[in-house]
């Protein structure tokens, strides 16, 4: 096939040994591999669906243009110099592999909004008006006022459903909704009384229907009824707009047209227009003290709460597990914990166990609320717990009895509290006052304060190690 490169996700540097042995093994030359990091979210997570959109039809149903795609992926893991913006083709004539990343990048939704509100400035206004109608149909008979206001519809959307909204004045039905803090200019008798003047005024007004030439006209009335300017242009705006933001108010009068125009403002002057109430403002939760911050984010947590309960331990199946590239000591671990996405987590488990027995579709016991850590460059959102003795010889799992799901939390019974929030426990400060009592029984069992670590299919114990630290 006279494949060369093969460059992918860090995620596969397991399978590639399998994979150049099969060449070995066929007398074939394998290609080169090359193995990039991968795309976290924001909470340091591989990115997956509960971040977002997934598909690339996703992203342009939320309004991203193609060409900011390419541009903000490309940006993601590799670079050109201090080059923030540039083509495809550009991409392609510069791309090297010396320029990837060796660390991983977060997807950042706020950049990727800045970058595409560049290209839609940039973007020819047929293809915009295209891509607004393919998602908007409703849009298709004011195709050609869409076409006159493109200029004052880019610098207000950094995503095409933005541009919907900023276009909504140009589309609305009478009598147009208006937004509650603008309505205040339109229902008082002295806004009407500007309104209706303002409607008079344009009625007998037979000249250009232009930008430049409505400007002296509005000007012209508000110096003979003695009024700012913007005295007269708050209620027309409210008027015509429904809103107390828009384009300048003679770019949307010549956008709407002479006899929209007049309708409008007739609708205000006789009290017609709904009045949308402003959303409540949302009541800011109480501050937490700075005890629960230090321990995690979330409700303070009750003096009296077990310290065990604070942790949250969670039965998890191995979905894939592989060798540490960087690290002799440390196993990567994909372990499926009953959440939308598999976690990933690094374990010093390679100096006891082969990677056959610590193989996919084996039970483990994982703390699931720590901080995410790095380890070796492995970012471990988890902590795999096993019983080891005092020099660290000798380390066993702790096994999951079968029947458990994963997922359940693990529990001491008597015991009782929610624990503390996902991703978010300080290591040293909870599990500080957790390890010093976490140790097997005489059976082999793990148990804290003597009391055993139980699942729904029964405790959690050792294969022969007893009266050890279990961490």
């Amino acid at each position: 096939m006279e494949v060369s490169h093969v460059i992918r996700g860090s995620d596969h540097i397991s399978n590639t040994p399998r994979q150049l042995a099969i060449y070995n093994a066929l007398g074939w030359e394998p290609p080169l591999f090359g193995h990039i990091p991968l795309i976290h979210g924001s909470d340091g997570q591989k990115l997956s669906k509960r971040h977002g959109a997934t598909g690339a039809q996703e992203y342009e149903a939320l309004g991203y243009l193609p060409e900011a795609m390419r541009n903000y992926l490309s940006r993601l893991s590799w670079a050109h110099g201090n080059d923030e913006i540039f083509s495809t083709e550009q991409a392609i004539e510069w791309f090297e592999l010396s320029g990837c990343s060796k660390s991983a990048s977060c997807f950042d939704f706020d950049k990727l909004n800045d970058l595409n509100m560049h290209y839609i400035k940039e973007a020819d206004p047929k293809r915009l008006l295209d891509i607004l109608c393919k998602f908007n149909p409703e849009c298709v008979p004011f195709a050609e006022k869409l076409t006159m206001a493109v200029d004052m519809l880019k610098p207000r959307a950094k995503t095409m459903i933005e541009y919907r909204q900023a276009a909504d004045f140009i589309i609305a039905q009478r009598p147009l909704t208006i937004e509650e803090k603008a309505a205040k200019s339109t229902t008082t008798d002295a806004g009407k009384e500007v309104l209706g003047a303002i409607k008079e005024h344009l009625l007998g007004y037979s000249g250009a229907w232009t930008t430049e030439a409505l400007e002296p006209v509005v000007n012209k009335l508000a110096e003979d009824k003695a009024l700012k300017l913007g005295q007269v242009a708050s209620p027309m705006r409210a008027a015509l707009t429904g809103s107390s933001a828009s384009p300048g108010i003679y770019e949307v009068m010549w956008v709407l047209g002479k006899e929209e125009v007049l309708g409008r403002l007739q609708d205000a002057v006789e009290g017609k227009n709904p009045i949308k109430a402003a959303p409540k403002k949302e009541v800011p939760p109480p501050k937490e003290d700075k005890k629960s911050a230090k321990a995690g984010k979330g409700a303070p947590v009750p003096a009296d709460q077990p310290e065990f309960t604070k942790l949250e331990i969670k039965v998890g199946v191995l979905k894939k597990t592989w060798a540490h590239p960087d690290s002799e000591k440390l196993f990567c671990e994909e372990i499926d914990v009953g959440e939308e996405q598999v976690r990933s987590v690094a374990s010093g488990l390679r100096a006891f166990y082969t990677e056959e027995q610590f193989a996919p579709g084996r039970l483990v016991a994982v703390v699931t609320n720590l901080k995410p850590a790095k380890m070796a460059g492995f970012e471990s959102a988890g902590m795999v717990l096993a019983a080891s003795n005092e020099d660290h010889t000798k380390v066993e799992l702790i096994e999951v009895p079968a029947g458990a799901k994963p997922g359940e939390r693990v529990f001491i019974e008597g015991l009782t509290g929610d624990a503390l929030p996902p991703n978010q426990c300080n290591k040293k400060n909870v599990l500080k006052n957790v390890l010093p009592d976490l140790k097997t029984d005489a059976s082999c069992v793990a148990c804290w304060q003597g009391k055993p670590l139980m699942t729904s299919a029964g405790p959690l114990r050792v294969p022969t190690m007893s009266g050890v630290n279990v961490g």
